[in-house]
């Protein structure tokens, strides 16, 4: 639930056929925690979709605001500076409000705080989504790693097989297009970043339209739009190596279903970081980060 998702991933929730056979409507409230740039929420805007934006830290949102254009479009719908946590239980306890695309993206850093991802979290979050609702959701690391089993496996669990969802989920990955073409990470080893995308009722397909005139915005990253929309049906990755039910093999990777797994995770990360940011430093000089 939460903003940024992925720059180059950010048009995909909109080409969803989401809508509920019985039920045809206009998509219009769309939820999104961790501003971050504001790159999606500010696309979402344009679309003419009324948004509510919950971001723990004030001053992210003062340099979205400044620094990266988020503006009155953005502000128009709800601005929400508090915990996730905290705010999601609030929203299930008043009940009434639904929305129809719920934007998850809180990676930093190399990883994601382990409460976002705890099954009372997620299943919370599930029950804000209209029956026809969408959540896409900001992932990264390595698929092989027990932190990752224990976050997808929770994922997929709350939105597939709790006692309240019977949904569906897929997963595209981000992958680099350059001039030789993709880039794609190679083995279970290498750190990824993809979106997952679920629904929370059997009933509500996850199949992507053809993108039409209109999603080809003119900003933000118009070329980064054209380049996702030509290549992202080639980039989906199998989520069926992952278990939904059980506790996963001895050695990690079970459901995250408290505080005390959600530290077990946080801790399982650290290993993560450290290839997220050797990374970082290939792409950026070390005289940058240096800086910086």
């Amino acid at each position: 639930m939460c903003v940024p998702l992925l720059p180059s991933l950010s048009p995909l929730p909109l080409l969803l056929s989401s809508q509920h056979p019985d039920t045809p409507r206009e998509p219009s409230p769309s939820n999104n925690s961790g501003l971050g740039a504001g790159l999606s929420a500010r696309a979402l805007a344009q679309h003419g979709i009324n948004l509510t934006l919950v971001e723990i830290d004030p001053a992210v949102y003062e340099f979205a605001r400044d620094y990266f254009g988020v503006g009155e479009d953005v502000d128009a719908g709800e601005v929400v500076l508090d915990d996730a946590v905290r705010w999601v239980e609030r929203q299930e306890a008043q009940g009434g409000k639904l929305f129809d695309y719920i934007i998850h993206d809180v990676f930093t850093g190399g990883a994601v705080p382990s409460t976002l991802f705890t099954l009372p979290f997620l299943t919370r979050l599930a029950s804000l989504l209209h029956p026809s609702g969408i959540l896409a959701l900001n992932f990264a690391g390595t698929l092989s790693s027990a932190s990752s089993r224990s976050i997808l496996r929770t994922v997929l669990h709350a939105f597939t097989s709790s006692p309240s969802t019977s949904g569906h989920c897929r997963a595209i990955e981000d992958v680099p297009q350059t001039a030789t073409g993709a880039q794609r990470p190679a083995g279970p080893d290498a750190f990824r970043n993809l979106v997952v995308f679920c629904s929370r009722e059997g009933s509500v397909p996850l199949e992507f339209r053809a993108p039409h005139a209109g999603d080809y915005l003119a900003w933000p990253s118009p070329g980064i739009r054209r380049s996702v929309f030509a290549s992202f049906r080639g980039q989906e990755v199998d989520l069926g190596g992952v278990a939904v039910a059980g506790e996963g093999p001895e050695g990690g990777g079970g459901l995250i279903r408290g505080e005390e797994d959600a530290r077990r995770v946080a801790r399982e990360q650290v290993a993560e970081v450290r290839m997220h940011w050797a990374a970082m430093r290939e792409v950026l000089p070390r005289e940058v980060w240096a800086r910086w």
